[in-house]
């Protein structure tokens, strides 16, 4: 609201015949004046405006304030234009209307202070969201309230069309997704008198939910049900301003919960609807197999393999909160002046393996041309592992371990399919199966009875008791006599499988004459997530040998004797092609020598043959590989066994996205390799004697010296 005008006068002294006061008060809109003059008499009144003098009060200035106040407020306050009134010898007068009060005289020595009224400004006083009554998934009802009525709104200031309202508040339909200024006019001008609605920044946007962002994640479990989980991301979308989520969830469009899991879901068709506070309901149909592979989607591929991979998105700045990067990508991102492909070089009689690792039910792979369409190679993904959906079936022995627990054990007995037959025998002896971790369910039926039921494993516990490793679940009402039954649960050893497949680059077509450049493209698919893409570096083929130096380029072997983000237990070996710039032979030795008074001799000397490599420039992730085979336990350059010597040299190229890399390798004790992708030798077996005067070889031999 404004602040009104208003005078105060404190009149002083007892008022003379004759003596006047005066203020003008002028109408803001037509800027006329009217003045406001009274004079104070000694008679009664015989005209308006006439203030007679009262009989003095003990405070001075007090009984013409009376009068002053009586007088003024029926002479010159018809229809209540002002509010007039009066504490001791002080009168206040407040305008009531848009209108000021200046210049104040008298000649009674009373004295006033004037404020000038305050005009009202046009402000938008309040602002919420309301659900669009039509399209809720596509527009968002912004409602306004101004401090006076609107003459209406707009988009952008300037020439763009003013939308006119009639009420107060009023409705602006703003469109998901798309950042939206509100400008608010008071009058017709589109630049006079305009209020910007602001929402945190300067637009106002609202989020939407999206097929790729709407995620469920079903896990099946056979003895309890599945549970489903729904998230909701807002891929390649604004941090929005405000807050338009309050997500509901529902299986049936009409009782909506607030939690966004739901369990025991048996096998069949669902419908998951979601809907937020602002009326937009979306829906996914998903499908509850007890025998389906669900988890959190899960693929990996390891930069250690031969060829690298990143998983194909859309950025826009960030992708789900992560930013984009030379990690989680293959292309030019570094912030430097010139910028230059990833590419890896083989020759047409290479054949690389790679892994993978993956939770999704199917796993192709394709190869590509430079210019993204498929060529028609097969390519054969094989299943190495089998760590999921594992179902066992065993006799195990049931107590009670005290007060609302119950404990099972493992000794012998029999292995049972999913329909209860005997397929053989096992012999645990107080060891336990592999179902056998906290949160994993167990279907427990006592044979005698054939009663039991669905329990979760809460501990896994070393009964002293009886010298054996135990299951703990919560269930009591058990005699402490051991109970016969049969124990049956689905179960993973990891949630992913591990994949390999090889890559044969013999006989692709050349294309214009010019060496050919392919990619890989892994295309992961399941009926419970969304299809991912992973495409891996461009290939350079070189096809002929006048492309080849030998002086040029070094065939990399190279592979891990323990199991790291690769599983080398299947046997798999990693090779690479790296152009260099020039290598040269080296000798490693270290000496020891034994002084005494008369004499000093060699105690010993130990000599190592070896290479410096300087590789030519690479980008980041090639830098990347080449730096992870050259740290590999099991390495072979051009066929020959070598240890990484010290820490690798690694020099930027100045703005590039280049990379250097200068290294000194040693001899290793391994066989020769002969063949890039055969079996790497085991290492030799040395019994070494140090004799004071020899020299040992990095042969594993010595001579005398």
């Amino acid at each position: 609201m404004s602040q009104k005008g208003n005078i105060v006068i404190t009149f002083n002294r007892s008022a003379l015949n004759g003596e006047t006061i005066s203020f003008f008060r002028k109408q803001t809109s037509s800027l006329a004046t009217v003045e406001l003059l009274s004079t104070f008499v000694t008679t009664s009144r015989t005209q308006n405006n006439q203030i007679p003098i009262n009989n003095p009060l003990p405070t001075l200035g007090e009984a013409e304030a009376i009068a002053y106040v009586k007088y003024f407020n029926v002479d010159n306050n018809i229809g209540n234009l002002m509010t007039i009134s009066r504490v001791s010898n002080v009168v206040t007068i407040e305008i009531n209307l848009a209108w000021s009060l200046e210049t104040f005289t008298t000649t009674t020595g009373a004295t006033s202070s004037i404020t000038g009224p305050v005009p009202e400004t046009f402000t938008l006083t309040q602002a919420s969201l309301a659900v669009h009554p039509t399209t809720p998934c596509d527009l968002v009802d912004v409602e306004i309230t101004t401090s006076q009525q609107a003459f209406g709104y707009s988009y952008a200031l300037g020439n763009a069309p003013i939308i006119t309202v009639t009420t107060n508040p009023f409705k602006v339909p703003v469109t998901r997704t798309i950042p939206t200024k509100i400008y608010v006019h008071k009058s017709g001008s589109p630049s006079l008198d305009v209020a910007q609605l602001k929402w945190g920044d300067d637009y106002i946007y609202i989020r939407k939910i999206l097929p790729s962002g709407f995620k469920l994640l079903v896990l099946p479990n056979p003895l309890l049900g599945a549970t489903v989980t729904t998230n909701i991301f807002y891929p390649n979308q604004l941090s929005q301003q405000p807050i338009a989520e309050g997500l509901v969830y529902s299986l049936n469009n009409s009782n909506f919960q607030a939690s966004n899991i739901f369990t025991g879901q048996t096998d069949g068709d669902y419908t998951m609807y979601v809907k937020d506070n602002l009326g937009c309901t979306v829906q996914k149909d998903y499908t509850v197999s007890s025998s389906s592979s669900s988890r959190e989607p899960f693929v990996f591929v390891s930069d250690l393999n031969s060829i690298g991979f990143a998983e194909s998105q859309i950025w826009n700045g960030t992708q789900d909160g992560i930013n984009k990067n030379p990690e989680n990508v293959l292309a030019k991102t570094d912030t430097q002046d010139i910028l230059f492909d990833e590419r890896l070089i083989f020759r047409e009689e290479d054949n690389v393996r790679i892994q993978f690792k993956s939770n999704f039910d199917s796993n192709l792979v394709k190869m590509q041309n430079c210019e993204g369409n498929d060529i028609s190679r097969t390519i054969t993904v094989e299943k190495m592992s089998n760590n999921m959906n594992l179902f066992e079936a065993l006799d195990a022995e049931m107590y009670s371990y005290g007060p609302g627990l119950t404990a099972i054990y493992f000794l012998t007995g029999n292995i049972y399919n999913e329909a209860g037959v005997v397929t053989g025998t096992y012999d645990l002896n107080g060891n336990l199966p592999d179902f056998a971790y906290i949160g994993n369910t167990v279907d427990i039926q006592i044979q005698t009875s054939g009663t039991g039921g669905v329990h979760v494993i809460s501990d896994i516990l070393y009964d002293e008791t009886i010298e054996k490793r135990v299951i703990i679940f919560e269930y009591g009402n058990l005699s402490t006599n051991p109970l016969t039954v049969t124990a049956r649960s689905y179960y993973d050893i990891l949630n992913f499988e591990v994949y390999e497949f090889n890559v044969d680059f013999n006989n692709i077509v050349i294309q214009g004459g010019l060496e050919p450049t392919v990619r890989l493209k892994l295309t992961n698919t399941d009926n419970l997530y969304d299809t991912k893409n992973y495409y891996s570096n461009w290939i350079e083929i070189i096809k002929t040998e006048d492309n080849y130096d030998l002086n040029k380029y070094v065939s990399i072997n190279y592979s891990n004797n323990n199991n790291r983000s690769v599983f080398y237990i299947y046997g798999i070996k990693h090779f690479i092609r790296a152009e260099i710039l020039f290598s040269n032979s080296t000798i490693d030795d270290s000496v020891q020598v034994i002084r005494g008074d008369t004499n000093t001799y060699l105690s010993e000397s130990i000599v190592h043959s070896g290479m410096n490599i300087s590789f030519a420039e690479v980008t980041y992730k090639v830098m990347m590989k080449i730096s992870l085979a050259l740290s590999s336990e099991n390495l072979f350059v051009n066929g020959l066994g070598y240890v990484k010597e010290s820490n690798l040299e690694i020099e930027p190229i100045l703005n590039t996205n280049l990379y250097r890399i200068n290294v000194t390798l040693l001899r290793s004790r391994e066989n020769f390799n002969s063949f890039i992708n055969s079996n790497i030798g085991n290492d030799e077996s040395y019994r070494t004697l140090y004799i004071p005067g020899l020299t040992k070889t990095n042969l594993g031999g010595s001579i005398k010296i």
